[in-house]
């Protein structure tokens, strides 16, 4: 177990450094949007800066996860209330929905691209860097859960 643990957080020799560019961008809209949900959201979200621009210098696959949870929950929680909301007859602002696909769905579709390797011995890191990130990212998804 503590060698997963280790693959976590080991050091990643690639070229995927390019994957975390958009994310960047994309984190500061998303935190100057959580100024409107609180100082809690903001931390939380200005953290997560900071790991993506830790991640272009030190990539690591806890780093990654987190940043790719974060971007696919983003997208599929704008998918579901854009959804919902049209199909209870509410109208909705389609460039404002458009915009936050596209800053949750450009860094997801590039960090999905740009994902550390691992290495043969360790089998079941980026599962359980997978969830580890999930059960960290999801409070800021409570109010949509």
């Amino acid at each position: 177990m503590t060698g997963r643990l280790r693959a976590l957080l080991a050091r990643r020799a690639s070229p995927s450094r390019w994957g975390y560019v958009p994310a960047l961008p994309a984190l500061a809209f998303f935190t100057a949007l959580g100024l409107d949900e609180g100082i809690p959201t903001v931390l939380y979200l200005a953290t997560l800066g900071a790991v993506c621009l830790l991640q272009l210098f030190r990539p690591t696959l806890l780093g990654w996860a987190l940043l790719f949870v974060l971007f696919v929950l983003s997208t599929v929680s704008t998918l579901y209330t854009a959804a919902f909301y049209t199909s209870h007859g509410v109208p909705i602002d389609r460039r404002q929905y458009v915009l936050l696909l596209a800053c949750g769905g450009v860094p997801s579709a590039t960090l999905l691209l740009a994902r550390p390797r691992t290495q043969g011995h360790e089998r079941g890191a980026v599962l359980l860097a997978l969830t580890l990130a999930a059960l960290m990212i999801a409070p800021l998804f409570t109010a949509i859960l």
